[in-house]
C-alpha cells in the first residue's frame, strides 16, 4: 500500500543549504510515498506573471486546482472544476510546454516544492482555490483532491531484493530465499521497445543465511555490474565488464550515482539510480551499497515496463511466483530459487564465474531455523537492541527485515543498509 504525504503551505523554505532537493526526493519516494503539494502558485496562460487571477471573488483561474507534472516537466496533466461534469472536474493535457511558463510560483516554491513532484505520482496543488471566495469551489477542490488521491493509489508497484536476501514481488509479498547462487530478479526481452532488460543477483552463503553480494543489470547491449565490500571504502562497479568504466548512461538511460560518507564509522553508502524516465516517466532502478551488501529496487514500476517481466520478483499483474513454464506456482521458495537461477540460455552477466553454475544446483543452508535459533542463544546483540535501532525506519517490511538482519549479523549499523 502507498503512504501519504500532503504539504501545505503558502511559504518558501527559508533553510535550503544542507538539503539536496535530488537526495530529499529520493528519500520520500524510496520510503514508499507520495508526495502531494498544496502551495502558493496559479495555474494560467504562457507568460503567467502575478497570482490575481487565481485570488478573489471570480478570480478564473481559481479554478485550475492543480496538475500532475511529467516528461521532466515539459509535459502535465492540469485538473481543473467543471460543475456541468460527474465527477466535478476535467483534465487539461498541456505538452510540450514547460510547465513555469504557465504557472505563477511564489518566491522559491517551484525549486522547493513543485519540482518535488516531477515525474512522480503526486501532483502540486494551487493553495488559492481554497481560499477563494467563488461559490463552490473551495469544496469541490476539496472533492476533487480525494478522487485524484484515489486515483494515485494503487497504480503503480514497486519490487526489491534487499541484502540479506529478502524478495518483495511486484504485489508486495515478502519472502526469503537464502540459497547461494546467480538468480534472474527479472527479466524481458522486449522491455523498452526491444531493448530488453535482465537483472540478477549473486548470493552468498553464510552460516544459516545469505547476502546479496552482487548484482548485474543489462539494458541494451549495456552491462552494468555493482558489489559491495566489508573492508574497501567504496564498493565496486563493472560498465561493459571494465572495472570503474564511464557510467553516464546505461542502454541510453541516465545514471546518478550518490555517495553518503559516514566518515566517524568508516563507512560509504553509495546509490545508483538509473532513470528510465525519458521511456516510462516516474520509474527508476535503484541500486544500493552498504558494506558487502547489495539491494536492488525498481520504484514507481508500472505495467507498461515490468508487466512482462519473470523472474524471483513474480508475475507482474497476478503476484504470482511462478515457474518458468510461466503456469506453475511455486509456494516452496527454495523451489523458486532453484527454478531461477540463472541458466547458460540467460547469458549469466556477472564478470566473473563463480560456484554453483549450473548443472551445479544453488548451496542452501544447512537445518537454518535450528542453526539460528542457537546463534540468537549465544547472540550479544538482543532482539529488542535491533527494534530499537530499526525503528527509524518507516516501512514496516523494512523494519522486519532490518530486525532480521541485526540479529543474524550482530551488527547494529545494519540499519543502514536500509
Amino acid at each position: 500500500m502507498d503512504k501519504n504525504m500532503i504539504l501545505v503551505t503558502d511559504e518558501d523554505r527559508d533553510c535550503t543549504t544542507y538539503i539536496n532537493k535530488s537526495w530529499l526526493k529520493w528519500k520520500i519516494y524510496d520510503n514508499g510515498y507520495i508526495l502531494n503539494v498544496v502551495v502558493d502558485i496559479c495555474i494560467g496562460d504562457i507568460g503567467i506573471s502575478d497570482p490575481w487571477s487565481c485570488r478573489g471573488t471570480d478570480a478564473p483561474n481559481a479554478a485550475k486546482f492543480g496538475m500532475q507534472i511529467s516528461s521532466g516537466g515539459g509535459d502535465a496533466t492540469i485538473f481543473e472544476y467543471e460543475p456541468t461534469s460527474s465527477s466535478s472536474y476535467v483534465e487539461t493535457a498541456m505538452t510540450n510546454t514547460w510547465y513555469d511558463s504557465y504557472v505563477w510560483h511564489d518566491a522559491g516554491t517551484a525549486d522547493h516544492y513543485s519540482d518535488l513532484v516531477i515525474d512522480e505520482k503526486g501532483a502540486v496543488w494551487n493553495i488559492n482555490s481554497m481560499r477563494c471566495t467563488n461559490p463552490g469551489i473551495p469544496e469541490a477542490f476539496a472533492d476533487v483532491f480525494v478522487i485524484i488521491k484515489a486515483l494515485e493509489i494503487g497504480t503503480r508497484e514497486e519490487s526489491s531484493s534487499n541484502g540479506d536476501p529478502h524478495f518483495t514481488t511486484w504485489k508486495k509479498e515478502h519472502y526469503e530465499y537464502h540459497g547461494q547462487c546467480d538468480l534472474v530478479l527479472a527479466k524481458d526481452p522486449e522491455f523498452a521497445s526491444g531493448l530488453g532488460i535482465d537483472i540478477q543477483i549473486r548470493t552468498k552463503l553464510v552460516r544459516f543465511w545469505s547476502y546479496i553480494r552482487s548484482a548485474a543489470i543489462r539494458i541494451g547491449a549495456d552491462v552494468f555490474e555493482v558489489q559491495g565490500h566489508a573492508t574497501e571504502q567504496d564498493a565496486k562497479y563493472w560498465m561493459n565488464f571494465e572495472l570503474k568504466g564511464e557510467l553516464s548512461t546505461i542502454g541510453g538511460f541516465p545514471v546518478k550515482v550518490t555517495d553518503i560518507d559516514e566518515g566517524s564509522k568508516g563507512i560509504q553508502r553509495v546509490t545508483y539510480e538509473i532513470d528510465l524516465g525519458s521511456k516510462y516517466p516516474g520509474q527508476m532502478i535503484v541500486i544500493r551499497t552498504y558494506k558487502e551488501f547489495v539491494n536492488v529496487r525498481v520504484i514507481g514500476a508500472t505495467a507498461e515496463a515490468f508487466g512482462n517481466t519473470v523472474g524471483m520478483w513474480g508475475d507482474y499483474r497476478t503476484g504470482h511466483t511462478l515457474a518458468r513454464d510461466g503456469t506453475t506456482v511455486l509456494s516452496d521458495f527454495s523451489e523458486l530459487g532453484s527454478e531461477w537461477q540463472v541458466l547458460p540460455s540467460d547469458e549469466m552477466l556477472f564478470h566473473t564465474t563463480e560456484d554453483p553454475q549450473f548443472p551445479q544446483k544453488c548451496i542452501e543452508p544447512e537445518d537454518p531455523r535450528g542453526e539460528r535459533r542457537r546463534r540468537l542463544e549465544e547472540s550479544t546483540v538482543s532482539e529488542a537492541d535491533a527494534e530499537k535501532a530499526c525503528a527509524q525506519l518507516k516501512n514496516e517490511l523494512d523494519r522486519k527485515d532490518c530486525v532480521y538482519d541485526i540479529l543474524a549479523t550482530q551488527d547494529l549499523d545494519m540499519v543502514g543498509a536500509f
